[in-house]
């Protein structure tokens, strides 16, 4: 199976080649394939190969020939005359009225569309040609400038049909808001200060850790001058990736990203029994947080003693989240979905608190098998106190009589990608991420394997463009008219905002819970939970900073001691000898 390979000891996306070999040769790793860039870059390849020119639609000229807008100015900065373009472009657009390959680019998508002219050039392998020819002037890469150009038309829509007006301009609505957002105070010194922080963001404990546990070479005696001492090795990656767009990541790496919910769709139900360490861990009273240190993945595996049963129904939500951060660069900050896992609990006829909610893992993982660091690793809150929970890989769980049939999990050793409609939960879920939990997609118009097209691991974060085709599919959701279908989306934004702005029924694009949606943007509420998410982690991110600056004047006053003894030594010898 080709795409992207993940290494589970590392827990980070490799570069695959095209036989899904890891590949840490390749100079770029961002193009690999299976994902939503290298399709692209493929399918304008494959355009390019056919003697028969290829017509966008108006739709997609617009963001294509806007971009040309925009690369022609950043060119003009960069002093580049329009003779220097035209002696790169290719001999099939010599003589070509570029100004018919151009829109302007500060225009909102909209009214670019009001705008275009009617001798607007319509030909794709027209703009492919000038979008290379830009991209080698302002020293590039081609295929990332193709992705800009291209990345909101329909070739990256698997119908390959344009989204609707009304799609697209709350699009750019949302990048326009959040982009606003980004270049506040609060967000730009927060991604500032966040950048080549090595290690991770642990949702669970609201911290930025190390990104492993902590591993430590010694050195010898032979080799230190005093005594052997341990080294701690140096963390393998940045807590923030330098982009977000159809990327993924296991649940236990969190996204440092600030972000809101903004709907739950409930993929599967099921009943059974856990086995609950009958000891509390910790008060009742403590925080979910502070319990989360005790049981934490990074400190796992934890043996679970003397188990009681408990009956128990747990529910799997998909959540798709607003964020902030990079979307194709480390420096194009604006909006992404993220699309993660949240489990629930019931028992003794209570909504009972995780210390871990992203994933079914945690209370799945059996000792002894890949899963193994995971067990023990969650803890529920009870009447009585905190208590270590597992036992969801008993193979007893059976699907709830009203669960949506919107979970499978694929069988032990199936290489060629078969889903099985699961009403039982096997043990294959605790022994290893292939045997997991798979949910329906439902956001996102690409995917890293073939098969996540339809079917996502509940066990991975996934990141997505917003684009008039993602905003298309987040709408239909919140827009479903089936009675039982909408029992089982919850949209997440209560209350509006602070921003006062009146509505009539004219006022909105959208039907249904969608509505509501455009009211958070309207008052305010979205900005409002962002911004307080991207408090909260400046604060758990200054926390962290400060505990590696500590370590490193703890190590300087170590080596000025160290220095200052060797010191007075060789005074004393040398007062000795006179």
């Amino acid at each position: 199976m080709s795409g992207k390979v993940i290494d589970f000891y590392s827990k980070r996306p490799l570069a695959a080649t095209f036989d899904g070999i890891p590949a840490s040769t390749v100079d770029d790793t961002m193009l690999r394939k299976g994902s939503a860039k290298a399709n692209l870059i493929l399918t304008l390849n494959e355009e390019m190969r056919t003697p028969r020119k290829t017509k966008l639609c108006v739709d997609d000229r617009v963001p294509v020939a806007q971009y040309v807008d925009k690369l022609f100015r950043e060119a003009k900065l960069k002093n580049s005359t329009r003779q220097t373009i035209e002696a790169r472009i290719p001999a099939n657009l010599a003589g070509y009225k570029l100004d018919r390959l151009k829109l302007d680019s500060r225009l909102e998508r909209a009214v670019a569309r009001k705008k275009i002219k009617r001798d607007q050039c319509p030909y794709l392998q027209h703009y492919v040609e000038i979008v290379k020819t830009l991209a080698s002037v302002l020293d590039i890469a081609e295929h990332e400038a193709l992705y800009e150009a291209f990345r909101d038309t329909s070739l990256m829509h698997i119908g390959g049909v344009p989204a609707g007006n009304e799609n697209v301009e709350f699009s750019d609505l949302l990048h326009e808001v959040t982009k606003q957002l980004a270049r506040s105070p609060l967000f730009d010194r927060f991604f500032q200060e966040l950048r080549n922080l090595p290690g991770c963001y642990d949702a669970t404990t609201h911290r930025f850790v190390p990104a492993f546990k902590p591993t430590f070479m010694t050195i010898p005696k032979t080799v230190a001058p005093t005594k052997p001492c341990d080294i701690p090795l140096a963390e393998e990656f940045d807590a923030m990736q330098a982009s977000y767009e159809d990327e993924f990541n296991t649940w236990e790496f969190s996204s440092p990203l600030p972000s809101t919910p903004i709907l739950e769709v409930l993929c599967g139900e099921w009943t059974g029994q856990l086995m609950i360490e009958r000891k509390p861990i910790a008060e009742e009273g403590m925080s979910k947080e502070a319990v989360a240190e005790i049981v934490s993945w990074r400190d796992g595996p934890h043996k679970i003693a003397d188990p009681y049963p408990l009956t128990a129904r747990v529910a799997l939500f998909t959540q798709v989240r607003l964020a902030i951060g990079p979307m194709s660069s480390p420096d194009d900050l604006g909006p992404i979905w993220e699309v993660c896992s949240r489990v629930q609990v019931f028992a003794e006829g209570v909504d009972r608190l995780l210390t871990c909610d992203r994933s079914l893992t945690p209370l799945a993982a059996l000792a002894e098998y890949d899963l193994d660091e995971f067990v023990g690793t969650c803890a529920l809150r009870l009447s009585g106190g905190w208590h270590r929970v597992t036992g969801l890989a008993s193979g007893r769980w059976q699907a709830s009589e009203t669960s949506p049939r919107d979970a499978s999990q694929q069988s032990a050793g199936d290489s060629t990608e078969r889903w099985l409609g699961s009403e039982t939960l096997t043990p294959g879920i605790g022994l290893c991420y292939d045997d997991g939990v798979y949910v329906k997609t439902f956001v996102g118009a690409s995917s890293v394997f073939p098969s996540w097209s339809s079917w996502r691991p509940e066990f991975c974060t996934h990141w997505h463009r917003v684009n008039g085709y993602t905003v298309e599919q987040v709408v239909s959701v919140l827009e479903r008219t089936d009675r039982s279908q909408t029992q089982n989306v919850r949209f997440c934004h209560g209350k509006p905002g602070s921003r006062k702005i009146a509505f009539n029924n004219d006022s909105f694009r959208f039907r249904g819970d969608a509505r509501r949606l455009e009211i958070a943007l309207a008052t305010g509420a979205i900005e409002e939970d962002i911004t307080f998410s991207c408090r909260r982690l400046k604060e758990a991110l200054h926390r962290r900073l400060d505990e590696k600056r500590s370590a490193v004047l703890e190590v300087d006053a170590a080596i000025r001691a160290a220095v200052s003894g060797v010191i007075l030594e060789g005074d004393g010898d040398e007062n000795a000898l006179r």
